[in-house]
């Protein structure tokens, strides 16, 4: 069975501008959340976040068990090629601004964004989520430094710090960028992906888009927004753009989520159609997800 959140904390003051009236946009459609917990929007910058907000520490149980879920079916290994095919293209995106020099992930899950990156660096990784066993794979599989905390981190010592997957899981965001803009050398550089609140999915699907489903997704940017919480922070954006078109089966997962579809054939028979929808999304150029490059500011 489904863990379940039971703790949660009521958002009175919007994390971003402080505001303290909000929009309902519908119940989560999240399986860890039960009723209580709807996605909400700031009346006046237009973050999106859950409320109430579920404990983190709670969501950290699950990570390690359920988060993984579903990437050994059929759809999973889909989703495997097509997510190395993106970590690729992140690894080139990096490359175009930074291509060498002492780098950590923070949130790095599997190391695969790290291995992506190839060598000339000097790889750092931590893991709020990862069990030590796990780290000590990852460090002999990959050769990567693991660390237990950030805390022992000497100031302005990394040249880039990766983010990626990870700003949406915790209603701390400021926290993240301070920690960033902390251990990052000046002009260093914040690499950043997060699911794209201003996507043509969500303004389709809303509650029923994907990634508001998933787990650990507490809070949502659009391109402004990353902008302004990067800016607070000390850091001044080189780019900040989104994906070119949502993912081949977007539709089918967005569709599965909305009207509960739980046949197989139906599902297989969306996936042509889900396909058609993505190369259709080209056409708005405005994609699932917000990539971004910071470059930290010489003042704190």
């Amino acid at each position: 069975a489904m863990m379940k959140i039971y703790k949660s904390t009521k958002v009175t003051l919007c994390p971003l501008c402080g505001e303290t009236k909000f929009t309902g946009l519908g119940e989560s459609k999240c399986p860890i959340l039960d009723k209580r917990f709807h996605l909400e929007k700031c009346n006046n910058c237009g973050l999106v976040f859950v409320n109430p907000s579920p404990n983190e520490k709670e969501l950290s149980k699950i990570y390690s068990t359920e988060y993984r879920i579903g990437y050994q079916s059929w759809v999973g290994k889909i989703l495997n090629v097509y997510n190395s095919v993106v970590f690729a293209a992140d690894a080139r995106f990096i490359r175009r601004y930074i291509k060498k020099g002492k780098i950590i992930d923070i949130g790095y899950g599997s190391g695969k964004m790290l291995s992506a990156l190839g060598s000339g660096w000097e790889k750092y990784g931590y893991d709020a989520y990862s069990k030590k066993s796990d780290r000590k794979d990852i460090e002999k599989r990959l050769g990567i430094k693991t660390l237990s905390s950030l805390k022992s981190l000497k100031t302005q010592s990394f040249d880039l710090v990766i983010l990626r997957n990870v700003v949406e899981h915790t209603m701390k965001f400021n926290d993240l960028f301070g920690a960033a803009h902390r251990i990052l050398k000046p002009g260093g550089l914040l690499f950043i992906r997060t699911p794209n609140i201003g996507s043509i999915d969500f303004r389709i699907f809303g509650p029923s888009w994907y990634m508001t489903y998933m787990g650990g997704h507490l809070v949502f940017f659009d391109k402004l927004n990353l902008r302004k919480v990067a800016e607070m922070s000390g850091f001044k954006p080189l780019i900040v753009k989104t994906t070119e078109s949502s993912p081949i089966l977007s539709l089918q997962r967005n569709l599965q989520l909305k009207f509960s579809i739980s046949n197989r054939l139906i599902l297989l028979l969306l996936v042509p159609v889900s396909v058609i929808y993505s190369l259709g999304s080209y056409f708005f150029r405005n994609g699932n997800d917000i990539l971004a490059i910071f470059k930290r500011t010489l003042a704190a």
